[in-house]
């Protein structure tokens, strides 16, 4: 495989149930909240854009600026998917737990 296909073709199966999963915030939130699980579903799908088009800096960038909790969950998502060693040396974080 690439460089290019792992970017294109890698399969981000704990990412999309991630994304999916807010589905399920935004419908039962309240009124006030409902806005905030849209944006970080928004946040995740921009990050799954940037990861397409092989711009690592782009969501590195785009993940360290994201809000706590989605952020984290983003980046377990992403180790799930593509494994610590990846998350540590593209995305600049460790995760030691779980994965």
């Amino acid at each position: 495989m690439t460089t290019q296909e792992f970017w294109t073709n890698a399969k981000l199966s704990h990412v999309e149930t991630l994304i999916k999963s807010y589905d399920g915030y935004i419908e039962r939130a309240s009124e006030n909240l409902k806005e905030l699980y849209v944006d970080d579903q928004a946040d995740f799908r921009k990050a799954v854009e940037y990861f397409r088009k092989a711009d690592d800096m782009a969501l590195s960038d785009h993940i360290q600026y994201m809000d706590t909790d989605p952020r984290e969950n983003l980046i377990v998502a992403f180790a799930e998917d593509l494994g610590k060693q990846w998350v540590e040396l593209t995305l600049g974080y460790s995760v030691t737990n779980g994965v």
